[in-house]
């Protein structure tokens, strides 16, 4: 199985357990946006244009059918489709995106709202980086990469059915340092939609209140696969595509339905860092042990009835390799030392069992973009199992 198609599948399993409320969503929105893509390297393709893009939202009104609803205040969820320009179609071509986002609205007054929502999906770019046919895209590296947005919606309700949206936005791809260059899209919109009421809200629905969340602590075992280029943001490319093997023990604790923390230890073994000691004779022994990294992580889940969106920020215990190959290479820079301390991660979790119900005795599979104080690093797939 491919690459692109492996990362596809792990990034839409998440939803499929709400796919059947998207058949008849509560609403449509259709919105057209404009704006800059942020310029991030001073090797960066010239852009004399603005970005235009178009897009529809399907939502679904959260009601009450599932214990998690409530804790989420009844927000919505949705699914964005978008295809748009870049500003440079010669080099940096088009990108469609899907993602699947949270939406927590505000009513200020009787005909006026607030909403912030987020979302991570996937993204196509149809121009990526060619090292003869398009080499000045040092953007995108690949046709398929991840896709984050986040915004602020601002509705006015014209009637009952219709609304008119106004909404500062701001979408990033990256493919994770699987294939380079990886210098990714930052690109900041303002987008104006009309939002279309298809049928009466359904009626709120109360938690029962004999539902008992489990807060006791459970031990978690989670294998891991991860998938590295080695190289900067902008290059080389076209190397090889390196595994990257990792085991993590941690624990987990419910406070909410829908709010699960993390603690734990993990260490991974690069086979790209080690290929790269034995083809330099870096180090004169011990080539494995120097090749790994271990990091102590703290982490938070938003339980989603079967997934969850989960976000982890640690600091390395154990790290020689990129710690060593500053001193060596005489970078002095801050914020490359940083990098060497903090690691990152941000993906899914996608359960067996519906997460808010069932707290212990759970399979998930997860995906994760793995980051060094921001950096992407590698793309990580795996399964765990909570005990």
């Amino acid at each position: 199985m491919s690459k692109k198609i492996y990362c596809f599948i792990f990034l839409i399993i998440p939803f499929a357990s709400f796919s059947q409320n998207f058949l008849k969503p509560d609403y449509i929105e259709p919105d057209f946006n404009a704006g800059y893509i942020i310029k991030n390297h001073p090797q960066f393709p010239e852009v004399n244009n603005p970005s235009f893009s178009g897009g529809i939202h399907l939502c679904y009104k959260l009601n009450g059918t599932k214990p998690w609803h409530e804790d989420y205040n009844y927000a919505t969820l949705g699914l964005h489709f978008i295809y748009g320009t870049i500003g440079n179609k010669d080099v940096l071509g088009n990108f469609a995106g899907f993602v699947p986002e949270m939406i927590f609205p505000h009513r200020i007054s009787n005909r006026f709202k607030i909403s912030e929502s987020a979302g991570l999906g996937i993204s196509y770019f149809n121009k990526p980086y060619r090292q003869v046919s398009n080499a000045e895209n040092i953007v995108i590296g690949s046709h398929i990469t991840f896709f984050a947005m986040a915004a602020l919606s601002m509705e006015y309700m014209i009637n009952k059915n219709f609304s008119v949206m106004l909404r500062p936005a701001i979408y990033h791809s990256s493919n994770a340092h699987s294939a380079l260059p990886n210098v990714g899209m930052n690109l900041p919109v303002v987008g104006a939609g009309v939002k279309y009421l298809l049928h009466d809200e359904p009626a709120i629905i109360k938690r029962d209140s004999g539902f008992i969340i489990d807060k006791k602590i459970h031990l978690n075992l989670r294998l891991g696969l991860g998938m590295n280029e080695q190289g900067g943001a902008t290059g080389p490319s076209h190397g090889p595509k390196y595994p990257v093997y990792l085991v993590s023990f941690f624990v987990t604790k419910n406070f909410t339905a829908v709010n699960k923390v993390q603690a734990g230890i993990e260490g991974w073994y690069n086979t790209g860092v080690y290929d790269y000691i034995t083809s330099q004779d870096y180090y004169d022994d011990h080539k494995k042990i120097k090749s790994a990294a271990v990091v102590f992580f703290i982490g938070h889940e938003f339980l989603v009835g079967h997934f969850s969106l989960v976000a982890q920020g640690g600091i390395y215990l154990y790290n020689p390799f990129y710690r060593d190959k500053l001193k060596s290479d005489n970078v002095t820079s801050f914020k490359q030392k940083l990098k060497t301390i903090f690691p990152a991660r941000l993906g899914y979790h996608y359960y067996l069992f519906d997460s808010s119900v069932k707290h212990r005795h759970n399979l998930f599979a997860a995906i994760y973009v793995k980051t060094n104080l921001g950096q992407a690093d590698f793309l990580d797939t795996g399964i765990g199992y909570t005990f």
